[in-house]
């Protein structure tokens, strides 16, 4: 399937969809909206939107960092995102032939880039969002979960920072690389009626640059208990799991 990638920074293309047929925007446009900048800038995104759904994938950024627009399919269904930077995240799914508004969630940060994984082993995509890069380079997940109709539904309640499925031992693998002088970790998280629970964690405590501890955590009785220090760094890199 030939992929098309368009990356476009002039604003006037919002303005050409005005013939587009207003009973595809009744599906599309939200009834509740956070302000009259948003909103504007939305319902011509959501024009720019319905005009290049026929694209098997689409990308829209402006020079000024002030949205994103993505298109593209996943599990046989398209799917599409408005991201408002510092406002709101819109999500959208097309079914018979309608866009239909899925999600709408506050949105602090900028969309920095996506991601298609199957986050839970069901054999069926998930998709991820990544909000713009911290100091130390990482990015929280805004996460939507596909169920068994085929909707993607956003998760507030899982924020792990670069998530990988172990197929093999059903685990999500998370880590976060913090400072040169901070704490760094990797977790692993298990499936349990629907939500993550976190089963073991490893620090690198580089907080003290002449005493540096690799910390290993474990869940006890729905505590996580510190059961194992070791001085040094050497053994932090094959913790867990090996890359």
């Amino acid at each position: 399937m030939k992929i098309t990638i368009i990356i476009i920074l002039l604003s006037s293309i919002f303005y050409s969809c005005e013939n587009f047929e207003r009973s595809k925007r009744k599906s599309i446009y939200s009834e509740t909206e956070r302000n009259f900048e948003t909103v504007s800038l939305k319902n011509k995104l959501v024009d720019s939107l319905i005009k290049f759904s026929s694209l098997d994938e689409f990308l829209l950024r402006d020079r000024d960092s002030k949205f994103v627009l993505y298109g593209g399919e996943i599990n046989n269904t398209k799917i599409g995102f408005i991201a408002v930077t510092d406002s709101t995240l819109f999500f959208y799914q097309k079914f018979k032939n309608k866009w239909i508004l899925n999600d709408s969630i506050p949105f602090d940060t900028y969309a920095f880039s996506y991601e298609v994984i199957d986050l839970n082993g069901d054999n069926r995509d998930d998709f991820i969002i990544n909000s713009a890069r911290d100091t130390h380079g990482q990015s929280i997940p805004y996460v939507f979960i596909c169920n068994e109709k085929n909707i993607l539904k956003y998760r507030k309640d899982i924020k792990l920072y670069n998530m990988t499925y172990d197929r093999d031992k059903k685990f999500i693998r998370s880590f976060y690389e913090s400072c040169a002088y901070c704490v760094h970790s990797k977790e692993l998280y298990r499936w349990v009626n629907d939500s993550l629970k976190l089963i073991e964690r490893v620090e690198l405590d580089l907080t003290n640059e002449n005493i540096i501890k690799t910390k290993y955590y474990k869940e006890i009785k729905g505590k996580l208990i510190n059961y194992k220090t070791i001085n040094g760094d050497a053994v932090y890199e094959k913790a867990l799991w090996i890359e």
